[in-house]
């Protein structure tokens, strides 16, 4: 059996899980996450992350811990992983596809991985952020020898990606940019990668989401939940949906926080 899971982040507040079984021949469960944070009032202040330059964009970066947004953190120790790092016999194969530079990979390691006995391969379509995530792996030294892969999230097999190889594959945040009539292939692919018994964990932010609500102030339609949940269907893919909620708290006179929060994270993130 296959597992595949699939989650996405509200406006504001809440974030979705669930976990379904596909009737294939090889049976596959699969996960939705839905997850969003709530913007509350704190006397905190925003962490300080350190920017590093790269031809025309910045990226941050920070340890897990430091880092400002409570997202990644979220995503990365999931109950889910106990059971899935549990049922695991021998080291644990892991896609994470639509990496970005790496920011939930970050938390993943330090956070949840430690030292389990994980390996973590990688494939996002832009080479910008595989130069930024490759430097990220020279400090991730536990989740093993990894493999970079740059292409098209429907075309895995096309760049390099073997069929029946990973126990889990992971997209976190990853299909917003994702046309509805690709996601079909998208996620096919994606199952396709996974060995029998595997499990594929989705994370998206749903309607009520600032990760869309920001996308439709500026004219945008980002691919959603429910979006997802028709494909798995259209695909004979069944999935169940669990609701995680945290918060992401700014001072209330943390304008620049806020704005980071909105335009940088949601509205533009290099993850």
């Amino acid at each position: 059996m296959r597992q595949a899971i699939f989650g996405r982040q509200p406006w504001w507040c809440t974030r979705n899980l669930g976990t379904s079984r596909p009737l294939f021949e090889k049976s596959v469960s699969v996960r939705l996450l839905f997850t969003a944070p709530p913007l509350q009032p704190s006397q905190k202040e925003s962490t300080a992350m350190l920017p590093v330059d790269m031809p025309g964009r910045a990226y941050l970066f920070t340890s897990a811990t430091d880092d400002f947004v409570q997202d990644y953190k979220v995503l990365a120790k999931m109950d889910l992983w106990d059971g899935l790092l549990d049922h695991s016999s021998g080291r644990m194969r892991v896609l994470d596809t639509c990496a970005g530079t790496g920011r939930w990979l970050q938390a993943f390691s330090e956070m949840l991985v430690i030292d389990k006995d994980v390996s973590v391969d990688l494939m996002d379509l832009c080479s910008d952020s595989l130069s930024v995530l490759g430097k990220r792996l020279d400090n991730l030294g536990n989740i093993g020898k990894n493999n970079l892969f740059e292409g098209d999230l429907c075309e895995l097999g096309q760049v390099g990606v073997p069929a029946l190889t990973y126990d889990v594959v992971t997209n976190m945040h990853g299909l917003y940019g994702i046309a509805k009539h690709l996601l079909p292939a998208a996620l096919q692919g994606m199952h396709d990668t996974l060995k029998p018994g595997g499990t594929m964990i989705i994370a998206i932010g749903t309607k009520s989401s600032p990760y869309q609500h920001v996308a439709e102030f500026f004219g945008q339609v980002f691919t959603n939940d429910e979006d997802i949940m028709q494909a798995l269907s259209g695909l004979g893919i069944q999935s169940s949906r669990k609701f995680i909620t945290y918060k992401e708290e700014y001072a209330v006179t943390d304008k620049a926080g806020v704005e980071r929060f909105l335009m940088d994270e949601c509205g533009g993130n290099t993850y």
